[in-house]
């Protein structure tokens, strides 16, 4: 059994995979340079804040690849864990709260009325 989910991707700006652990009950571990910060509604206890500027990134040489804060993604990750059940609580408020299917579908259904006025 999982206690904790780790989206380390800066160049994914709506992973699938953080909304399916989110949509588990499972908390997510990410950057601030993803999309997922904003999946997991940009809650702090949730996110790591990378300060490497997202401009061209010459990701086939590894080291150019920018380095993390792996000991703030440690401490983060061992509160989380620490924490289990407080967290599990929040990540599902966080899902039923923003990201449920039928949250989804309302606010398309709405968009495309407004538009459509």
């Amino acid at each position: 059994n999982s206690q904790l989910g780790i989206s380390t991707s800066f160049l994914d700006s709506c992973p699938n995979t953080t909304v399916e652990m989110l949509s588990c009950g499972l908390p997510v571990l990410t950057t601030s340079a993803s999309g997922s910060s904003e999946l997991v509604n940009n809650f702090e206890d949730f996110i790591v804040r990378e300060d490497f500027d997202l401009d061209y990134l010459q990701l086939q040489t590894s080291n150019k690849i920018p380095n993390i804060k792996l000991i703030d993604w440690k401490n983060k990750a061992i509160n989380i864990i620490d924490n289990e059940n407080y967290y599990k609580e929040i990540t599902k408020n966080i899902f039923s709260e923003n990201l449920d299917i039928k949250i989804i579908a309302r606010k398309y259904i709405q968009f495309i009325n407004e538009i459509s006025s």
